[in-house]
């Protein structure tokens, strides 16, 4: 059953961007949420997009898509208020708050340890809603913000520098690989509602991203993951994780996907995969309308 045609709200933080300018005229989504809106607006729902969380107009369903690794609580106010809404109870994705891999300094743990952000994305959209912020003569909606380079991974925690234990916005984790003669694999999970979508992907160093990837397929989810996005309360999203002696352990929660682009039948793959995202969000608006 087609869900009935409705009004779509999608609110993102206030100092965001949600799309991202195309020469001097004419934008391109940032994100997949982005390309969603586009597939929803012409199966003739109405799309409203603001950044304003006091400005949020009626409707029948909200996208909460604030690019924040803690959520701001007008934000989450906002989203109660809908009949019905994707994300409204995320409110706090930083390592801290999920991780089952943290180390201390006194932490008996001998194997190989990763320096992370506690932040998402190592602290980048933070920052870039910092700038917008400044450009606009606004107060900065992240003060005393830390971003990171990159991840470092030590050969132990003796090796971790003195100055990381006492970093706010650092975190040190046990490095858990998963390892096969192929090279060292990652699995991704992405999910809206109803749809899923799950690949193990393989890459030759242990840090299993973008180009590094040689080798991608279709893979089962393990209901531990799917536990764990219930218990966080993920309506949308997307979920690395590894297999670890047949436990999935979950090492980055992201739900504000970035945009997907490919050619010929990468290209392919990625249409299947945003209609199918797309009916995910109308599984919501079933129940809303």
């Amino acid at each position: 059953m087609v869900a009935s045609l409705a009004h779509v709200v999608l609110l993102h933080h206030r100092f965001d961007t949600f799309r991202r300018r195309v020469g001097f005229a004419g934008k391109a989504a940032r994100y997949i949420m982005g390309d969603l809106l586009a597939i929803l607006a012409a199966r003739g729902h109405r799309i409203t997009e603001t950044g304003r969380p006091d400005r949020v107009p009626a409707g029948d369903l909200l996208i909460l898509h604030v690019d924040s690794s803690v959520v701001p609580p007008e934000y989450l106010a906002v989203a109660a208020r809908f009949p019905a809404a994707i994300n409204a109870k995320v409110g706090d994705i930083t390592k801290r708050s999920f991780s089952t891999l943290l180390v201390g300094p006194d932490s008996d743990w001998s194997g190989k340890v990763i320096i992370k952000s506690n932040l998402n994305y190592l602290g980048k959209p933070e920052r870039h809603q910092n700038r917008n912020a400044a450009w606009r003569l606004a107060r900065r909606p992240h003060p005393g913000l830390r971003v990171f380079g990159d991840y470092n991974v030590c050969r132990s925690i003796s090796d971790v520098p003195a100055s990381v234990w006492g970093d706010p916005g650092a975190v040190v984790e046990k490095f858990v690989g998963e390892e096969t003669e192929q090279g060292y694999v990652a699995r991704t999970y992405l999910f809206c509602g109803t749809s899923e979508r799950c690949s193990r992907n393989v890459a030759a160093s242990p840090i299993v991203k973008g180009n590094g990837i040689f080798h991608s397929e279709p893979t089962e989810v393990p209901d531990s993951i799917r536990m764990i996005r219930h218990q966080m309360g993920f309506d949308y999203g997307k979920f690395d994780f590894v297999m670890v002696d047949g436990q999935a352990v979950l090492f980055d929660a992201n739900k504000t996907i970035g945009s997907l682009s490919g050619t010929g039948v990468l290209a392919e793959r990625v249409r299947a995969l945003n209609g199918s995202l797309a009916d995910g969000v109308e599984s919501f608006l079933k129940h809303a309308t």
